[in-house]
């Protein structure tokens, strides 16, 4: 709110006024300097722009030098502001579009350091750059991800079956959801369900997916295992258990959809329905203090959709919009926002179908900001947000 202070003398006395304007009321008020003479009156208007009059005719009559603040010298306290916020200069133009993919990687590598995520306990996880090239890495999907970045990897099935069988053991009773299965139950439901994978699909993979602790290389807060078998005739289920994740952590961004329109034959959905009853009592997770007795089965056309499906469907893997890392502190705080913003102007202009992939659950999430460049490729930035 404007507000212009006179210091008077008339010869006997110094006194103090305080003229502010304040929408359509102008308030003037005097103190004596010397004694306790303090006076206030107040003046509305019907408009703003009658008070605002009355409020410049009030200091001219106090001080006939008053001049009123002009564009320009708005102007000037503006770019006083901006040299404040420190701006960030390079040596190259951030309004380039559809830039190469290595030019792009090396612009990348001189706007990221020193950046974090707003709002987020992650100052100690810098951007780092993130480069698929095509021709000799062939297309990125979902599952090329999770093995790229190291939450998952294909294991043996006398492997899988033998953490199973441990992890089921280990259940203690006042987690469970439903009684605990004796070990005699455990081993035949194995059994029965490595004889009906077998019997029916003629592709078995196995994964082991891990929520990787970012402080602990070798450490994990989740481990779960899932299942995709191809079936004779050509069509692919999924098993996976029902992690703790949270299913709405960006709330800044809007999750896409990945379903497909894909329905499954009848022979295929019997099947899911036979293996749905055979898994329920069994531990395909290996996470101190829960258990996950409820599992997630799907059919899909294909491998790599089937897994997409998969981490999606229990929320592991959130595949969101891309929303400028300095849109909810635009207005906040200018000075992450204009220090963000070459980031954010480098992905928008040169990356086509940005997508932010959020990887992972218990508070701790690794975000991939990535899009197509103008050859194809996939570039863009990963981080790690912690998020309580």
């Amino acid at each position: 709110m404007p507000s212009h202070t006179i210091y008077l003398d008339d010869g006997k006395y110094n006194y103090i006024m305080t003229i502010t304007l304040s929408d359509c009321t102008v308030s003037v008020t005097t103190d004596g300097v010397g004694f306790n003479a303090h006076s206030f009156e107040s003046h509305d208007f019907a408009t703003e722009t009658e008070a605002l009059e009355f409020y410049e005719t009030t200091i001219r009559r106090e001080n006939p030098s008053y001049q009123p603040p002009t564009d320009s010298s708005s102007s000037e306290e503006i770019e006083e502001e901006e040299e404040e916020l420190e701006l960030r200069s390079f040596d190259f133009d951030l309004h380039d579009k559809n830039l190469p993919t290595d030019e792009l990687v090396n612009r990348l590598a001189v706007v990221l350091p020193g950046l974090g995520i707003y709002e987020c306990e992650s100052g100690d996880y810098p951007f780092k750059t993130f480069v698929w090239k095509v021709d000799e890495q062939g297309e990125l999907t979902i599952d090329k991800l999770l093995v790229t970045g190291g939450f998952m990897q294909e294991i043996e099935w006398n492997d899988f079956l033998q953490a199973v069988i441990t992890n089921s053991s280990n259940i203690t009773s006042d987690l469970t959801l439903e009684p605990n299965l004796t070990p005699e139950e455990i081993s035949q439901k194995c059994q029965m369900l490595e004889t009906t994978m077998r019997s029916q699909c003629k592709t078995i993979c196995v994964y082991k997916i891990v929520q990787l602790n970012p402080d602990l290389p070798n450490d994990y807060f989740e481990q779960f295992y899932i299942i995709v078998g191809e079936t004779h005739d050509g069509y692919w289920l999924g098993i996976s258990p029902q992690i703790c994740a949270d299913d709405n952590i960006r709330t800044d961004t809007e999750r896409l959809d990945i379903s497909t329109n894909f329905t499954p034959v009848a022979s295929n959905q019997t099947l899911i329905d036979t293996l749905q009853s055979i898994v329920t009592g069994l531990e395909f997770a290996t996470t101190p203090n829960t258990t996950n007795r409820e599992f997630y089965l799907i059919s899909g056309n294909s491998k790599e959709q089937t897994i997409y499906q998969l981490v999606d469907g229990i929320n592991f893997v959130i595949t969101c919009t891309f929303a400028p890392f300095g849109s909810v502190a635009e207005s906040e705080d200018p000075q992450f926002f204009h220090s963000i913003q070459p980031l954010d102007q480098l992905l928008e202009l040169n990356l086509s179908n940005l997508r932010e992939y959020v990887i992972g659950s218990y508070s701790t999430y690794y975000l991939y900001t990535i899009g197509n460049t103008h050859s194809g490729d996939w570039v863009g930035v990963s981080n790690v947000a912690i998020w309580s």
